[in-house]
């Protein structure tokens, strides 16, 4: 069983534990917790063997818990995952009460991005020759920023000036489909960021 996207995972007391690891268990096999690819032999949790690299980055933050209005923490996640998709999954845990819960697979909320942002720095998308055919560029950046030709045009001319930026996960989504489409790029921060 392949853990797919808009899952969510919700318990209290003595159901936490086991909602936890089957938590920790989806996020290994899609790369969030740092390790290889991994197929929990519980829960059958996995992902095959051709996995690319995983990119991400995380965020914690505070919100009330639901079950018990005590401070929950919440540890967000934005991964490029095998199959090259962006997904943002969150796992909160509330130290109070032991509610927990797992929200994978949805939109990332704005606030979260800036905050991913002011916390890792931005990653900017470089292109590795000049010479690249700007018509192959901008057919990508149109087909995976869902924009028009004269935004794609816009942001073509941040692209090749080096002032295209974004989190790291989103940068290298779109650098993985240059790539695939013969244009060398990659995805890098500055050294300055964290």
């Amino acid at each position: 069983m392949e853990y797919t996207s808009h899952a969510m995972i919700s318990a209290s007391g003595r159901d936490a534990k086991t909602a936890a690891h089957q938590v920790s268990c989806a996020m290994r096999a899609i790369g969030t917790g740092g390790g290889p690819p991994y197929a929990c032999p519980r829960w059958g949790v996995g992902v095959d063997s051709t996995v690319h690299a995983s990119v991400l980055d995380s965020v914690r933050y505070y919100a009330i818990c639901q079950d018990c209005g005590a401070e929950l923490e919440c540890c967000g996640v934005q991964a490029l995952v095998d199959g090259g998709g962006l997904r943002w999954d969150v796992e909160s845990t509330c130290s109070a009460c032991g509610f927990a819960i797992a929200v994978c697979g949805g939109e990332m909320p704005s606030e979260r991005r800036d905050q991913m942002l002011a916390e890792h720095g931005p990653a900017k998308l470089q292109l590795i020759s000049r010479s690249a055919k700007h018509v192959v560029i901008m057919r990508v950046l149109r087909a995976e920023l869902g924009i028009d030709l004269v935004e794609a045009k816009a942001v073509l001319r941040r692209v090749l000036s080096g002032d295209y930026s974004g989190t790291l996960p989103e940068m290298e989504l779109l650098a993985r489909k240059l790539r695939a489409s013969g244009i060398p790029a990659v995805a890098a921060r500055s050294r300055s960021a964290n």
